[in-house]
């Protein structure tokens, strides 16, 4: 088979994460410096798992009511230098230019709502090991018992 029978076209999916206000943009932006950012596991199954730093989230994946915009924020440059600048900031008409400026980026029609969890290890081993020294100290006990008879 040729190539041109493999081919394969790449989709991008955004989906917006709805962490709730336990976690602020500024955390966020720590933790994406010191620690590379997130960590999601599960998108593709239904059921994700958002790690933020230390904290974890579980995730509910559901379609929005109509779309997301997600848009990003710049902020304006001003040229400083030159006699235009000067001049126009000496004009007072009331009309201030924005500091900051918004462009579109993308849509998301999927929406995953998390809420905080805390893991713990499996207990079933810890369990077992347990119900296995209480009756092996158990038998011990009732094989001293006999002993002390005879």
């Amino acid at each position: 088979m040729s190539d041109s029978e493999y081919e394969y076209e790449e989709e991008t999916n955004y989906v917006l994460f709805d962490i709730g206000a336990s976690v602020t943009s500024q955390y966020i932006e720590q933790i994406a410096q010191t620690q590379g950012g997130c960590r999601i596991i599960g998108l593709e199954e239904g059921k994700p798992y958002l790690q933020v730093g230390h904290q974890i989230f579980e995730g509910e994946m559901d379609d929005t009511i109509g779309t997301n915009l997600l848009f990003e924020i710049q902020e304006s440059k001003r040229e400083t230098a030159g006699l235009l600048p000067l001049l126009s900031s000496m004009k007072n008409d009331g009309s201030k230019q924005p500091k900051y400026t918004t462009n579109y980026f993308c849509k998301s029609e999927k929406i995953v709502t998390c809420t905080s969890v805390t893991l713990r290890a499996k207990d079933d081993e810890f369990e077992k090991m347990n119900a296995k020294a209480k009756a092996d100290a158990q038998q011990r006990a009732v094989d001293d018992e006999e002993n002390d008879f005879i």
